[in-house]
Formats: structure tokens, sequence, C-alpha cells
């Protein structure tokens, strides 16, 4: 049975104890812990009276129903209404498959040998190499062993770790899915807990030392396997656990042709060439937001490699990342907003020229990796909620679906803004720009089509208004700007004479701040940097208290759920700065592929060269090809980059 995490209102299928009959549907209206046992519980009134109770126990009302139609189940007891239909079409179960090769284990009397060092009252790890027929009489699944575990889902929507059940663990080998078929039966075989394939290439991560006997992994369930959920197996000792892993990863390497990969010589010509064995892959990300050997880290789709720039929306009031746009109310938009407070553009500030680019990044173990960056460069409309603002976001995506993060934020964020009704005062901008990025981000970590629990996005949000620059930063990305200082008779330059100095707009939001690493650590986190045999250590890290994941070098992102749990927050830091004509001559927003290995002081400096002529695109492309050749010189990949460059006259 898949595992199956609830929500207060939501249609399910309870499945019955005998699995040949059929689940009852019914609706979520209670989960979490009772007080007639231990663990989390969920209600579910039923459409029949099958139940057990009126959502009451032992005098307790945990929710209301009639008599007869309240039941209260473990949650790997549901079904989505998905799985519930393909559970009752499916022909044949894993159990079904399981049972084969067991049966045909028993029958041939051979095939059995035990990789365990440690000898109980119960089997530690079995293993075995059994396999079971199809009805063509080809192989369809190899059985590899079976160890006794405790198995928990992480629930994202809360940052919990739900615990499903103990019993049998059973590994396989689904030749026709080519994944790892893991199935969990709880003590005494009346239900299944988890149900679940998982790739073979899948990273199983090392907790600390304070948990050595748990293992956390991502796996899809088998009835739904659009659906992936973050499982952890956990063991009675610290020596089954390793005994596990050693298992494990020797049953993957002995099914090395199986599951397509290269023979040892052609891996070892094409590691040399593209870096791609996990040592080297792990030192290679050493800079990169989220850490870690997998390849797909980065996003991945065949054909990404010719694809450079992020997809961005294109309207009458949107630019693509290339055009360039300027930006002032025109007088039919002054004369449509004349009552609305700062929406004049007499006292305000004119953007000559604007522009943005989003240039994918290099990464020599994944040549078909995503872009996960986004730009927004946008007029916002005159509606009465907005008056003709102009938006400019940079959003930097990162883990396996970061790239889906950062562009649902670019795609939302001006429609939500537009209709805010306190936006457009001044007093409440701020805030209704990061109440609109946690409410973009609620509708991501509900949108079971898209994984968040170790995806995320940074975000830096401006807003102008009149003469005021209102920003919203989460993350390491950042904004500055340039300026001029007034000379010894206190008069401003004229463009093109002088110095141009930086001012950043923002802060990075870095684990090794202190105030920052004292969040994360209260919350329960750790801050550390990793370390590498060539002597050149990585930045600092969030990792959580229990195993060594998720590993972001921020403290602040949109979604990572599993982040949240080490003490990542998604707490716009909030600025508003007024802007002063002949004293201020550009902004520069950009993701910290730009950032790494330049100053804000070495950005300004290019961007300078330009003011006289307000080229914006120009300054770009010096600006991507500078910091490219910067990330060249120090590591063998470069980070996804993105840039918008704003003059003022």
């Amino acid at each position: 049975m898949a595992s199956f995490v609830p929500r207060v209102g939501e249609v399910v299928y309870v499945q019955q104890q005998e699995e040949k009959e059929p689940a009852v549907r019914g609706v979520v209206r209670f989960f979490g812990a009772t007080s007639f046992k231990a663990g989390n519980w969920v209600g579910v009134e039923l459409e029949r009276a099958d139940g057990k109770n009126d959502g009451s126990v032992n005098g307790v009302k945990y929710f209301k129903c009639k008599l007869g139609h309240g039941l209260f189940v473990r949650p790997c007891m549901l079904l989505t209404e998905t799985e519930a239909l393909q559970k009752h079409t499916e022909k044949l179960s894993m159990n079904d498959i399981v049972s084969g090769a067991e049966d045909e284990e028993h029958k041939s009397g051979d095939g059995s040998s035990s990789t365990s060092n440690t000898t109980t009252n119960k089997t530690t790890i079995a293993g075995s190499t059994s396999s079971a027929s199809s009805r063509g009489g080809q192989q369809s699944v190899e059985v590899w062993f079976e160890v006794e575990a405790r198995a928990f889902i992480f629930n994202k929507s809360n940052n919990q770790w739900i615990e499903l059940g103990a019993g049998m663990a059973k590994f396989a080998w689904d030749k026709a899915a080519r994944k790892i078929a893991l199935r969990l039966t709880d003590e005494d075989h009346s239900r299944k807990c988890i149900s679940h394939l998982v790739d073979p290439h899948t990273k199983i991560d090392m907790p600390n030392i304070v948990s050595q006997q748990s293992w956390v992994f991502r796996a899809s369930r088998q009835l739904d396997p659009h659906t992936k959920d973050v499982l952890c197996l956990q063991f009675s000792t610290v020596t089954i656990a390793s005994d596990f892993v050693e298992t494990l990863e020797e049953k993957r390497a002995n099914f090395a042709a199986v599951i397509g990969k290269a023979s040892s010589a052609r891996k070892k010509q094409r590691a040399d060439k593209n870096g791609d064995d996990a040592d080297a892959t792990r030192v290679m990300r050493r800079r990169l937001t989220v850490s870690g050997s997998n390849p797909n880290l980065d996003g991945h789709q065949p054909g990404a490699h010719k694809d450079k720039n992020s997809p961005s929306p294109s309207t009458t009031r949107t630019l693509r990342a290339g055009e360039i746009g300027t930006w002032n109310l025109s007088s039919e938009d002054e004369d449509e907003t004349s009552a609305a407070a700062g929406a004049s553009s007499k006292n305000g500030v004119e953007v000559v020229a604007f522009s943005g680019v989003s240039r994918k990044g290099l990464a020599p173990y994944n040549p078909d990796k995503q872009n996960q960056d986004s730009v927004v460069m946008q007029q916002l409309p005159v509606n009465g909620y907005c008056n003709g603002e102009l938006l400019l976001c940079v959003f930097d995506g990162h883990g396996e679906n970061g790239h889906h993060v950062s562009r649902r934020f670019a795609a939302r964020l001006s429609t939500v803004l537009s209709s805010a009704p306190k936006f457009a005062q001044d007093e409440f901008t701020g805030s209704v720009l990061a109440d609109a990025l946690i409410t973009i981000e609620n509708e991501l970590i509900q949108d079971r089509t898209i994984d968040t629990t170790l995806s995320g996005t940074t975000a830096v949000v401006t807003i102008l208004r009149g003469s005021t620059l209102f920003v919203a930063n989460i993350g390491d990305s950042r904004i500055a700007k340039g300026v001029y200082k007034k000379d010894k008779n206190g008069v401003y330059p004229q463009p093109g004479r002088g110095r141009i100095y930086a001012e950043n707009l923002s802060e990075d939001h870095k684990p090794d701040l202190e105030r920052e690493r004292n969040r994360i650590v209260k919350a329960g986190g750790r801050v550390f940097a990793m370390k590498y045999d060539d002597g050149i250590d990585g930045p600092a890290r969030v990792w959580l208290s229990y195993a060594d994941m998720p590993g972001l070098a921020m403290s602040r992102s949109l979604c990572d759920t599993i982040g949240k749990e080490a003490g990542v927050v998604s707490h716009a830091e909030l600025f508003a700065h007024e802007l002063q004509p002949g004293r201020d001559k550009f902004i520069v927003l950009a993701t910290d592929g730009l950032w790494e290995f330049m100053t804000s002081q070495e950005v300004c400096d290019i961007i300078a060269r330009h003011v006289v002529d307000a080229d914006p695109r120009t300054a770009i492309s010096e600006l991507v090809r500078e910091s490219n050749k910067r990330w060249q010189n120090e590591e063998p990949v470069i980070d996804d980059t993105t840039i918008v460059v704003a003059f003022f006259k």
C-alpha cells in the first residue's frame, strides 16, 4: 500500500485489512496525535456505515459524524483516488510478484546468499537472487534482500516526520520499471506501510553521528509514480544500518549492466571527459547552492543543452530577457492614477533604459541541465490596486525541481500583487511583497506535481514607485546601486566624470552570519562547510541535526520544506530606498552566479562604463563574460547567472 500524508477535507480511500476487499471511500476529518494510542492517526468520515464510531474515542471527540461512519486509521492505510483506481485495476500487484519470487526460490532451493555480518534471533539482512516470472516467461522482478526496519515519511505540509510502521522491508529489482522496488509490510503482515519505486541512482543520505541507525532517501509511489516521497528507514542497531547500505550498494553495483550503466572502461573514459563520477561531481559542486553528487541536482531535461536562456513571458508591459525597456508614467497613466499616493512621476525617477538576461551555466556532469534561474521585468497595470509600478525580479532556483519553482514565482508574482488591496500604499508595500511570496510558496508546497522537499529558490524582488525603490530579499541573490559622491564643492559629477561607487541595497543571507547561524542552531539545525581533499573548502551550509541534508548554501529560501526543519526560513528582509536624481545612476540585481567571484564594486565599475550611453545590454554582456571567466579560473563549473540593469536619468 502506498504511504500517504492526508489533509483535512481531502477525499481518500481506506484499504481493508483483507486486500482483496475494495477500499472504502471517505473524507479526512482529523489528522494528528490522539489520547487513545501513540503516534499520528487519521480520522475518516466514511460514506457507508463501515466505521466504528462517530468521531469520538473513549469520550474524546476528535470530529463529528454519524454513528458508525467514523474510523481512525494509520496514514499508511489510506489511498488517494488515483491510487485506489489503479489499485482496483492492477492485474499484477507487487505482492503477487514478490510472492512468486519467494515460491520460485523455495522450489529451486538455491540462489540464496547472506550478506549480513551480524546474526541475531531474527534475520538481519537476508540476501536472495530469486526471480519472479511474468506471464510471458520473462524475469520481471529479482528479490535482492530483506531487512527489519521502521519506516517514516516526511510530511512537507507541516515539516514533520510521520511514522508509517515497522516490519520487514523487501528490496527487489523491477526489470519492467528499471527501478528498485521497496515494500515494507508491518510485523503482523496485515498491511503494507511502504510500496515505492527507488531510482537506481538515488542517493542514500548518510546521517550524522547522532543517528547512524537511520538512512534517508527519495522514492516514488508505485501506484502513483508522479508523487515522490522522502522516506527514512530506521534500524535497531548501527551494524544493521551499515550492513543495509553495504548490501544495497553491492546489489546496485552488480546490476550496473541491467540499469544501463556503461562498462567500467567506458565509465572511466566518460569520467575523465565529463567528470561524471560521484566524487568529482561533489567537488565540482562545492560552490553551488545545493551540495551532493547527484548530477540532476541542477535540473535535467533531455535536449536542454540547446537552450541557453531561461524562458520568460512577453506581453505589452513585460520584457523578454535581452530586450531593452524604459519606464516613466505616461500622461495617460498619470491621469488614471492622479488620486493615488506615489503614482505621479513628477517627483519620481525616470528609468531611461533597463534590460536583463538569464544565462544558463555549465555542468560537465550534466550536459542537459536546466537553467534554473528566472527573471521578471514588467510594468504593473493601472487597475486600482497597482499604479503602473516597475517590477524587476531575479529568482535563483536550486534542487531537482528548482527551475519549476523559480518559474512559478516569476509567472505568478505580478498577478498576486495586482490584486492586493493595500499594495499601492507605501506603508504596506513591503509587507504585501512578503505576503505575496509566501502565498505563492504555499501554492507550490500544496502542488503535488512539483516536489519541493529538496528544491526551492532565492528571490530579489524590487518595486519602483515614484522615487522609492522597495526591495524584498530572500537568500543570497543581491541588489546594488551605483552612486556618485559630491565633490569638494558639494556638486555631483557630470555623467562619465568621476567614479561611481557601489552601495548594496540588500544583505546576502548566508548561514555563517551570526544572526542567521543562531536561528538555525536554535531550530535544531547545523552549520558547517564541507572539506575537500584539494584543501579548498566549500561555503558554510545548513544541515539537519540527524542527517547530512539538505546542504543549502543560504539561510533563507522559498520552498525547501526539509530545510525549514533545519531553521531555513522564507521570511523576506524588506528595504525601502529613496532614489536621488543626479546621485543614483543605476541599479543592478543578480543571482549569486554573478556575485560569487565579483564584488559589488567590481560589478559597478563595469556598468559605469556605459552610463553615458545608458546601454544595459552591453554592460550585461561584459558582466557575463567577466563572471564566466572568473568561474573558469576557479572551478570546472559555471553557475546559472541572471542580471538586470536599470539606468536612471
